[in-house]
C-alpha cells in the first residue's frame, strides 16, 4: 500500500472497501505503522488505541464483506482530541490535574461516531482544557506542524 491511500477521501475509502479493493485492516494498520515511524517527532498522539482500531477494524471488515457497512464512516479511522470523553480510555485534557482521569462514559460524539464504524485510533494532543494559547507546562509537548 503506497502513500497515496493516506491522501483519499473518505468517500474514495468507502468506495474502495465496498469493492474490497481496500480493507478496514489493512488501512488501519497502515496508519499505525505510520503513527509508530512518525509520532515520536510529531507528537500528535497522547494515547494510541491499537488493539480496540484492530479489533473495530476487523468489525468493520465483516460488514463491507457481508456488504452491510454501517454507512459513509465505517471502517474510517480517526483521531479525537484529549479533551473527549471515552470510556475506559485515558483523557486528561493535556492537564496535570487530570493526569489518571479515565472516563466511565462516552461523550455522545464518542458514541456516534463508534455506533457509525469509525475507528478510533487514538487520542490527539491538544493544549490544555483546549483552551488554546502556548503553555509551557504541559505532560506532554506541544504537536508539532508536520508541514514545517
Amino acid at each position: 500500500m503506497g502513500e497515496a491511500v493516506f491522501w483519499l477521501s473518505i468517500r474514495e475509502l468507502a468506495a474502495a472497501y465496498r469493492t474490497l479493493e481496500l480493507s478496514p485492516v489493512e488501512l488501519t494498520n497502515a496508519i499505525l505503522l505510520r503513527i509508530d515511524r512518525l509520532d515520536a517527532q510529531l507528537r500528535t498522539f497522547v494515547t494510541i488505541t491499537k488493539e480496540r482500531a484492530l479489533a473495530d477494524a476487523r468489525e468493520s471488515e465483516e460488514r463491507f464483506v457481508r456488504k452491510r457497512p454501517l454507512g459513509l464512516l465505517d471502517g474510517i479511522p480517526i483521531g479525537l482530541k484529549d479533551i473527549i470523553e471515552t470510556a475506559g480510555i485515558l483523557t486528561t485534557g493535556q492537564s496535570r490535574l487530570r493526569g489518571d482521569h479515565v472516563p466511565k462514559r462516552d461523550a455522545a460524539v464518542v458514541a456516534r461516531v463508534a455506533a457509525s464504524g469509525a475507528i478510533l485510533v487514538g487520542k490527539l494532543n491538544t493544549h490544555e482544557f483546549a483552551m488554546g494559547g502556548p503553555s509551557y507546562d504541559l505532560p506532554i509537548s506541544p504537536a508539532q506542524n508536520p508541514w514545517r
